[in-house]
């Protein structure tokens, strides 16, 4: 009988408190926001631990997808056999980073600013000897009036480097067009669009 109240532990009480809607704003900030507001940002949202575990969760699932090259027959796909491209899509696609990273960052930079690029950096004879990721923030989207084509202009640390849309790989978070991000995206690489 002891050791069962022991156990037990002391009983507690319960009330009951009907709250108004602010009241419960009140409590709810208090607990999860420490009073205070916060600004809708990046940082922020990555600090709430719901939008950190998506961000997380979409991005390492992106990672280790397996990726390969396919060429068209008619209307089947049939594996194209390149060891030098293999070893980009599996290996090592630049000198800092694996596969899987590559992939996670660029599927980041889809997360927050609504669309991550690849730069396909060529040598002179037109092979790829690298895949770089761009980061998205650095971006901004270019028309040419005349002919009507598209640019990616980066600006990365005050280095300007312009590109065409077949210098880059693209992944869309979404999008309507396939050159921006979908108008509901919080990019700053749309560019004014």
């Amino acid at each position: 009988m002891i050791l069962g109240q022991a156990m037990q532990g002391p009983r507690a009480g319960m009330e009951e408190q009907v709250l108004s809607w602010d009241e419960v704003q009140a409590w709810f900030k208090r607990i999860f926001l420490s009073g205070e507001l916060m600004e809708g940002s990046q940082g922020n949202a990555e600090r709430l631990s719901p939008v950190a575990a998506a961000h997380r969760i979409l991005t390492n699932s992106f990672g280790l997808i397996p990726f390969g090259a396919y060429r068209k027959d008619g209307d089947a796909r049939i594996p194209y056999e390149d060891e030098y491209l293999r070893r980009m899509l599996k290996v090592r696609p630049n000198d800092h980073m694996s596969p899987f990273m590559l992939r996670k960052v660029v599927m980041s930079n889809a997360f927050w600013h609504g669309f991550g690029a690849v730069w396909n950096r060529r040598d002179s004879a037109g092979q790829v000897i690298q895949r770089l990721p761009l980061p998205t923030e650095c971006c901004s989207i270019l028309k040419d009036p005349d002919s009507g084509q598209y640019w990616y202009e980066y600006n990365v640390d005050g280095v300007v480097k312009r590109f065409s849309n077949y210098e880059l790989s693209f992944l869309f978070f979404e999008t309507y067009d396939g050159t921006r991000p979908a108008a509901g995206s919080s990019s700053a690489a749309a560019g004014g669009w």
